[in-house]
């Protein structure tokens, strides 16, 4: 009965933590101003769109400046599902973001909880991680700051798979994993990689170190191997969808990666740096810090090392090393011309460092509640401070970044037009109100994972301006119809066109085997041209002419589709049905 009752009291304390969350992350007043935004808003808008007609997304027709873009086939989506449900509730206002947001935030309270108490720790324990985790500054700064949608989900999914990682490699007995823990990792891993492939790319490389070092001190029992090959095929399946996709299109066309921003420079944050934003507890763009929380809690336990636990240490020495990583410390120059370039930024090690301090200072702070079982009413009231406090500084932070950014933009406020670029949108002098969200921002341009083949800047600019090119002669189409996947152009000239002549559209081509155009109505072949643009031949003298492109997805994308789908709604009543019956 007491545990009905507490549980029954944390549901309700999530739910009302995760409702002001979302609403103080994305106010209904105007959407904060964040490094990000205009990559996921439009991103989320045509995804749904497009599901409201029955259709995924692969290319981006109605977004990103109409051209094709190809960006789904290596930026995954599923994991920010609640977005979507958010848009499906309330439309194409910031509300949608702030449900979606309370959604996630609700989930994610639940599911750190879980695997917290699933690992073995005392109840407190677990809400006292939970809360300090999903409301830490650095989520916030993610949410805000950078509007990085799909890191900040996926690094709610991340402490599950660390600590099924972890127990399935010592198989402990002091958790709750049990036989069915490769179900968790390969779960946990598959959300990771549905919502944000840099997240999962530095995980792997992660557990890829780890199992080389278990390896080589002889620290993993075959049972471990075999779960853990379990876990890889559960996983593979569950990922189908996005990996299938990924690499059709990546073995077919050179791809133009996000540029490593800060490797090889010294540019790199400082450590200096980070410590002094987290003292100031200011969300701003760029400012990443762990907030004020987490150092004073890293002041205190390394005052108390000699009475911290093995795994706090441990944690605690992984959280200092992937925060020195995050700085210019680390001599990240060394690794220009490597593989982990493509981290882009050194920051990159930071949300994984945020978990680990948080980790240890949640562990040791339920050891230490636990030592003082004799006073109970102290125990009580330290836990509800150490609960409460992290949802009191994500109050005081968001609602002092409100009012900030109200006196600064309030004369400032503006909507996002057809005709805005990627700098107005992601500026500091400007936030998005609902009608703002509501209007079409597909003239957006984001250069990243268009086709590599020598970009010309006359070629790059007759994409952004729509325009094509007609034998050798540029003309802007008379009208321009978007669709799921599709572009129609329709074009008009002074004079009827000459039999046979070549167009080239301002769209981009991955692998054109699928690929249909029809001209006028009649199916006509598809060629390449030097930048992976789309060709197409006008076989009739016409003066109005109208050329239909779109990507036609291979079935295998619909069924790796429908079966990643099944594989994790199996997986999620396997691991619910696991947890009613095992955890207590």
């Amino acid at each position: 009965m007491k545990t009905f009752k507490q549980n029954g009291l944390l549901f309700i304390f999530f739910g009302i933590s995760a409702i002001a969350f979302g609403l103080l992350i994305f106010p209904p007043s105007g959407l904060l101003v964040g490094s990000d935004r205009a990559f996921h808003l439009q991103r989320l808008l045509e995804i749904y769109g497009n599901l409201k007609q029955g259709h995924l997304t692969y290319i981006s027709t109605q977004a990103f400046g109409n051209a094709g873009q190809g960006i789904n086939f290596f930026y995954p989506w599923l994991g920010l599902t609640p977005f979507l449900i958010g848009l499906k509730i309330a439309g194409p206002h910031i509300i949608a973001l702030a449900l979606g947001e309370a959604i996630i935030a609700f989930l994610g309270l639940w599911m750190n909880f879980i695997t917290i108490r699933l690992s073995g720790y005392a109840w407190r324990t677990g809400v006292i991680f939970a809360t300090g985790y999903v409301f830490s500054i650095y989520l916030i700064e993610d949410n805000v700051g950078r509007f990085d949608l799909g890191e900040s989900v996926a690094m709610l999914f991340f402490p599950l798979a660390i600590l099924s990682f972890y127990h399935l490699i010592y198989q402990s007995e002091h958790n709750y994993f049990g036989k069915f823990t490769w179900v968790f990792l390969g779960f946990s891993l598959a959300l990771i990689t549905q919502t944000h492939f840099m997240t999962a790319f530095i995980t792997f490389i992660g557990f890829g170190l780890s199992l080389i070092y278990f390896i080589i001190a002889r620290r993993i029992s075959w049972s471990a191997i075999l779960r853990l090959f379990a876990a890889s095929i559960l996983y593979m399946v569950a990922t189908l969808n996005f990996w299938i996709p990924f690499f059709d299109q990546y073995l077919h066309t050179k791809i133009l990666s996000p540029p490593a921003t800060n490797f090889g420079t010294q540019n790199g944050l400082a450590l200096s740096q980070i410590i002094n934003n987290s003292l100031d507890t200011r969300i701003e763009v760029y400012q990443l810090q762990f907030g004020i929380l987490i150092v004073v809690g890293c002041l205190v336990l390394i005052s108390k090392w000699r009475y911290l636990s093995r795994i706090v240490r441990i944690t605690l020495i992984i959280g200092f090393g992937l925060t020195i990583m995050s700085t210019d410390i680390f001599p990240w120059s060394l690794m220009t011309k490597t593989v982990i370039s493509r981290l882009q930024y050194s920051g990159r090690m930071m949300p994984m460092a945020n978990f680990f301090l948080c980790y240890a200072i949640a562990v040791a702070t339920g050891n230490y509640l636990s030592s003082l079982e004799k006073s109970p009413k102290i125990v009580n009231r330290l836990t509800l401070g150490a609960i409460i406090l992290p949802v009191i500084l994500m109050v005081s932070v968001t609602t002092t970044l409100i009012n900030t950014e109200n006196k600064i933009h309030k004369d400032q406020t503006n909507t996002v037009s057809a005709t805005s670029t990627m700098q107005n949108v992601t500026s500091n002098n400007f936030r998005i109100t609902n009608a703002g969200f509501k209007n079409d921002i597909g003239a957006s341009i984001y250069r990243d994972y268009i086709p590599d083949y020598g970009l010309d800047r006359q070629a790059l600019l007759q994409v952004d301006r729509h325009l094509l090119l007609v034998g050798k002669q540029t003309i802007r189409p008379e009208d321009i119809h978007v669709g799921a996947n599709t572009v129609v152009y329709k074009l008009e000239t002074k004079k009827p066109v000459v039999q046979n002549t070549t167009v080239r559209l301002p769209f981009w081509i991955y692998n054109v085997r699928e690929y249909r155009v029809i001209v006028n109505h009649h199916v006509s072949k598809v060629t390449l041209d030097r930048y992976h643009l789309a060709r197409v031949r006008l076989v009739n003298n016409k003066v109005f002419n109208t050329i239909q492109i779109e990507f036609v997805p291979p079935k295998i994308y619909k069924i790796s589709f429908v079966i990643s789908i099944l594989t994790l709604l199996f997986c999620s009543l396997v691991i619910l049905t696991l947890l009613f019956t095992n955890l207590k």
